[in-house]
């Protein structure tokens, strides 16, 4: 059986995190020699492959930026995997450098956001990448955008997107509240979600008289953060508007929303959305990506143009408006697209056919 190390840059609370631990438990399940390995010591994720038994290596002295290549590359080489599957961007040119410096194994790299410019950092990495084996976006925009600009990379482009495990992340019987428009949002608190909009857009359906609360867990940029702090404060939201810590229990936080709502200007194949999707929440998103394949106008949810808050704000008021035989609908519709599109079994038999091929 080949031998095969997952690779990230850390176990905190994100979504890459979250699908390489899932793929590397759901690797060990059909019978994989498969390992976890970081250089940040931050173990969001560690209990759930223990539960599974999947060894985790940090190779701590590689945390230091100056030192990563070498100490990444003398611990990959000590480990002589068969196979290196890397998600985010560092981790993937850690792992193609450290190929071409005297590793022996096939790459697996993983696009898991959209590109949205062609900085220096990007063309080293579309660069390097002609010497992985094989290129994994999760998400069909960002293929489409390897094979327009890439085009010699076309081939070896496979999109797979993200799994939920649906009977961990599925609608809960609660008593419905029609005093409260409870939205729940999850993700980082960084400029890409664009929470200062999402803010702006909150007083507007306030100030129409709107009871609503908001509650956003994920980890915090705190720059961005202390921004969206003075933003709320400006607007006295401090009540309405409340951030959380990342929770390790993220799948009953779903079950006690009404809806979803994420309003980043940009994203890969969001993982949250699948998650809420999986528990029955209808959606509220940006217009952006891969978001319309997963949400449909008024069947599982509403789009909006996330650089406008009255549009934002506009979705939130036309959601408020349904009956709850139209949310319930709505609902329905979110679970039933999760079941028939985020398999697991799909996922990992996916990734196995490039492992077998490569």
């Amino acid at each position: 059986m080949k031998k095969i190390i997952c690779l990230i840059d850390s176990l905190v609370s994100g979504g890459a995190q979250r699908q390489l631990v899932g793929l590397a438990c759901l690797l060990k399940s059909k019978g994989f020699n498969v390992s976890v390995m970081t250089y940040h010591n931050i173990p969001f994720y560690v209990g759930q492959l223990k539960e599974s038994n999947v060894p985790y290596m940090v190779v701590v002295k590689a945390s230091n930026p100056k030192l990563r290549f070498y100490y990444m590359a003398k611990a990959l080489k000590k480990s002589n995997p068969d196979i290196v599957i890397a998600y985010l961007d560092v981790p993937c040119i850690v792992a193609v450098i450290s190929k071409l410096v005297g590793c022996r194994y096939k790459l697996v790299v993983s696009e898991r956001n959209t590109t949205q410019k062609l900085g220096i950092m990007e063309r080293i990495k579309f660069f390097l990448y002609k010497y992985a084996d094989t290129i994994i976006p999760n998400s069909y925009s960002q293929a489409a955008f390897i094979r327009e600009h890439y085009p010699k990379l076309a081939l070896k482009t496979h999109t797979i997107t993200n799994f939920v495990d649906t009977s961990l992340f599925r609608p809960s019987i609660q008593q419905c509240n029609d005093n409260v428009l409870k939205i729940l949002s999850v993700g980082r608190v960084s400029e890409q979600k664009n929470i200062l909009c999402y803010i702006e857009a909150i007083n507007i359906v306030r100030l129409k008289g709107v009871n609503v609360q908001v509650k956003w867990y994920g980890d915090k940029f705190k720059e961005y953060y202390e921004q969206c702090i003075n933003k709320i404060q400006e607007y006295q939201l401090g009540d309405i508007f409340i951030f959380y810590d990342a929770s390790p229990n993220i799948a009953s936080v779903y079950n006690e929303a009404d809806v979803f709502c994420l309003p980043s200007i940009y994203e890969g194949f969001p993982n949250v959305i699948c998650e809420a999707m999986s528990c029955g929440l209808p959606i509220l998103c940006s217009n952006v990506c891969d978001n319309p394949n997963l949400v449909k106008e008024d069947s599982n949810g509403l789009l909006f143009n996330p650089l406008s808050a009255d549009d934002i704000a506009s979705s939130i008021l036309k959601f408020n408006e349904l009956d709850l035989s139209a949310r319930y609908r709505m609902a329905k519709e979110s679970r039933l697209f999760a079941i028939n599109n985020f398999s697991s079994d799909s996922f990992v038999q996916k990734y196995i056919d490039i492992i077998n091929s490569i």
